[in-house]
């Protein structure tokens, strides 16, 4: 079995396998729909707060469950969810069926509304009402991640330097995606709705998750994703594992 090694982990490493790893053309693509729909966003927020709005349809708010903006954010976990399964597929290594798992759980997440419906089932069940709904999705995220995180910490333990190697960048990125659904949307519910200050919390908040999801996309997709180079990573990993163990 080979062990986790500090140099997977150094941030020399990590760039240049991101540099390398990153498959650029569906990054830009990805990031100029991302661009464009927080643009619009922004500019309808605009209008409306100088009142030349009466409202921003949902369909345009990046904020809005199955809007365009989340919509896009539902097919990109969608997507990452069918590399890793084709990824565990060609090198049955379990680690990528526990990342699979950990971006199901991200879209269930995303598109059922979970953390925000747990919390408020919670607080409705307590028999005070002046804990912060933010707490209780805190609370939920924690216990949800040591859930999922578990098997995917150990089969990571288990998996060749190549494939930690390959893997933390994607890690990196997913942790962007939690700091912005997590941290972000945590301060951004301290703050009072309808202001400028919450709107540009908003805007850093889903904005932020759809440019690391997008750059986990397009990470996932270049290194594991298209054949021809995903076979020869997954044949170097292999041979490189070989060495070390």
């Amino acid at each position: 079995m080979s062990v986790l090694n500090r140099r997977d982990w150094q941030p020399g490493s990590l760039l240049r396998q991101m540099r390398d790893g990153i498959h650029r053309p569906t990054l830009m693509a990805l990031l100029s729909v991302d661009l464009g729909l927080v643009l619009l966003h922004s500019a309808l927020g605009y209008l409306l707060m100088v009142n030349a709005l009466d409202a921003i349809p949902d369909l345009l708010r990046i904020d809005r469950d199955f809007g365009l903006g989340e919509t896009f954010g539902y097919a990109k976990w969608a997507a990452l969810v069918a590399i890793m399964v084709a990824a565990y597929l060609r090198s049955r290594a379990p680690v990528f069926l526990a990342l699979a798992a950990l971006w199901l759980f991200a879209l269930a997440d995303d598109s059922l509304q979970l953390h925000e419906n747990v919390a408020l089932a919670v607080l409705s069940r307590l028999p005070s009402k002046t804990i912060d709904t933010g707490v209780i999705e805190v609370a939920f995220f924690i216990a949800a991640g040591a859930i999922l995180m578990l098997p995917a910490s150990l089969a990571l333990i288990r998996s060749t330097a190549r494939q930690r190697l390959q893997i933390a960048p994607l890690i990196l990125l997913f942790a962007g995606v939690v700091a912005c659904g997590m941290g972000v949307d945590f301060v951004h519910s301290l703050v009072e709705g309808n202001t400028l200050i919450a709107g540009i919390l908003g805007i850093i908040e889903d904005g932020g998750e759809m440019v690391f999801m997008s750059a986990m996309l397009a990470y996932a997709l270049g290194t594991f994703g298209l054949p021809a180079r995903a076979s020869d990573r997954q044949r170097g990993g292999a041979k490189d594992g070989a060495q070390r163990e």
